[in-house]
């Protein structure tokens, strides 16, 4: 046995040996070490997703975040995101300077330094339809493996794999008993579907028929976990219906009274009485015999309101709110009728899906004459609110269809230009009292006369004198040598004498007149007071002579030479 003391010299061969094996164990410490350090410095990625709104509306444009996180600080290269969005929502714009590839749902983004932390993508999409839309992102592809996921291998549970939903509501209407059918995604067992966090006894398909307003989720059981076996959303099924109304009247400004060859302008005003914005909303006017469509901006009798050309403001006509839209119609020259009634009605309209919706008290078309209510002058005209269950032209506001309404305007012959205003002694008559008119009916024009100036229509009450009828002439209505009461007074008196249509016409608006003063002053007196003599060849005396302003003494004295002063 032999014994190696450790402070003996080695010698040269046994040294080499030792440092041979020295250079082992460092290398293996070296490389044990670097593991550890591979160990500590895995790649990690992970995504989350945000969105701007979690409920929103058809045709709203909302926005998601898709946000990548570099967990573990490490150095990658290769990476990419894939987010394609669901159907039903149609992709608007992003952030990304080209990076993102909307028709393959490919976001590149290459290099993330061990410095950066995150990196994110906002995506803006415009919703198309009601229900539960789910923006789903995960990681792509990369570069090397990550600790505790793969890209694009659809696990819901890992943390490169996110989603963010929107709800957009369902509509129905409770009067026309609507349901709209909720469907779970395919692939799943045991469905349950709540109503406003209740279960529903026997909702335990796939898919349910909602009758009733409210927040809708449902479960399913699966051996995946998250948003596609269950409600992240809730499905909203809100009570919404349709409901337009329109009403016809005269521009302001515009009279009722019309002639021949008049331009009548309407205003038709669409309200909208319902929970729908609405688009593409077609009125169809129907002018009477005699009318004439004589807007520019109507293409035959109608004129359709839209979003895109401008007719409706953006977003469609809102609840509650209402528009106006007015036509110009031309009253024929040679028109005969006393009256031109004509109708305008809302023939169709969408909501801004481009829907068809059922209004809820009334049935838009193109006939005029099956809509109930809408009498001219009564109750029912101008009326908004009827349920539109009437079947006859009457004056019930109640059972108004509420989408058609009539307007009046009236032929009324008229009444211009009126003779001066007259002065007359009494006993002696008026040379001519005239006017213009269009009333060319025989006796169609009379002249009545107050005592007292009237207001109104008063002077068609009946109770002025008349001084007769005549008939127009070259558009000119005369009476002449027309007499008045004698003035028995000592001061003048006023007449006001009217120009009236005869016989009276039964419409209140349409009695025109023109009124003509005439005044009769009294009979005028003059006196000479007391006796002179004088001597012949004497000078003259002054006469003195008293009696009415103004009026004219003729006088002689013994016979002689007549001679006028005027007092």
């Amino acid at each position: 046995m032999s014994t190696v003391l450790i402070d003996q010299p080695l010698s040269e061969t046994k040294a080499s040996s030792i440092y041979l094996w020295m250079r082992k164990l460092s290398f293996l410490f070296i490389l044990f070490f670097s593991f550890s350090l591979q160990l500590h410095a895995q790649h990690d990625l992970s995504i989350t997703q945000m969105i701007d709104v979690d409920s929103a509306g058809v045709g709203d444009v909302v926005t998601f975040t898709i946000i990548v996180n570099n967990d573990g600080g490490t150095d990658l290269t290769g990476v990419s995101v894939q987010d394609s969005l669901p159907e039903n929502l149609l992709y608007v714009g992003d952030n990304s300077s080209g990076a993102y590839v909307p028709s393959t749902g490919i976001w590149t983004i290459g290099n993330i330094a061990a410095a950066t932390t995150t990196v994110q993508l906002e995506i803006q999409a415009q919703i198309l339809a009601p229900g539960v839309h789910t923006s789903i992102a995960q990681v792509y592809a990369m570069d090397g493996f990550d600790v505790d996921s793969a890209p694009d291998d659809d696990v819901i549970t890992d943390d490169d794999y996110a989603t963010k939903c929107v709800s957009v509501p369902f509509k129905i209407c409770p009067t026309y008993n609507d349901t709209v059918a909720l469907t779970a995604p395919a692939g799943y067992t045991m469905y349950q579907w709540s109503r406003n966090g209740a279960t529903i006894s026997g909702a335990t398909n796939q898919i349910y028929k909602a009758i009733q307003a409210g927040e809708y989720t449902f479960t399913a059981d699966n051996a995946a976990t998250g948003c596609n076996a269950g409600s992240c959303c809730p499905i909203e099924v809100e009570e919404a219906c349709f409901d337009l109304a329109l009403d016809k009247q005269l521009a302001s400004g515009q009279s009722v009274n019309v002639s021949p060859g008049d331009d009548v302008i309407y205003t038709i005003t669409v309200h909208n009485q319902g929970d729908f914005y609405a688009d593409s909303i077609r009125i169809t006017d129907y002018p009477a015999t005699g009318l004439t469509n004589n807007s520019g901006n109507w293409v035959g009798n109608d004129t359709l309101l839209t979003i895109a050309d401008g007719g409706l403001p953006t977003g469609g006509l809102a609840p509650n709110a209402t528009i106006p839209v007015n036509i110009t119609l031309s009253i024929d020259g040679n028109v005969s009728a006393d009256s031109l009634l004509n109708y305008a009605e809302i023939s169709s309209a969408k909501d801004v899906s481009q829907t068809d919706n059922r209004d809820i008290d009334s049935t838009p078309d193109t006939n005029s004459n099956n809509d109930g209510g809408g009498l001219s002058s009564s109750p029912a005209d101008n009326h908004v609110d009827g349920n539109g269950t009437s079947t006859t032209l009457d004056g019930s506001a109640a059972t108004d269809e509420d989408d058609h309404d009539p307007q009046v305007v009236y032929i009324c012959p008229n009444i211009e230009t009126p003779s001066a205003d007259a002065t007359v002694c009494s006993g002696v008559n008026v040379a001519t009292l005239s006017v213009t008119t269009t009333n060319a009916d025989a006796n169609g024009i009379e002249f009545v006369y107050y005592t007292t100036q009237q207001t109104g229509t008063n002077m068609y009450d009946g109770s002025g004198t008349s001084l007769g009828t005549t008939t127009a002439s070259g558009g000119t209505a005369s009476l002449s040598d027309v007499s008045f009461p004698t003035n028995a007074t000592t001061s003048p008196v006023t007449y006001y004498v009217y120009a009236i249509i005869n016989p009276t016409p039964g419409v209140t608006s349409c009695r025109p007149t023109q009124e003509i003063e005439v005044t009769v002053n009294p009979l005028p007196t003059a006196s000479v007071a007391g006796t002179t003599t004088i001597c012949s060849g004497a000078t003259a005396v002054d006469y003195t002579f008293t009696g009415t302003p103004n009026a004219v003494v003729t006088y002689n004295i013994d016979g002689g030479t007549a001679t006028t002063i005027t007092l």
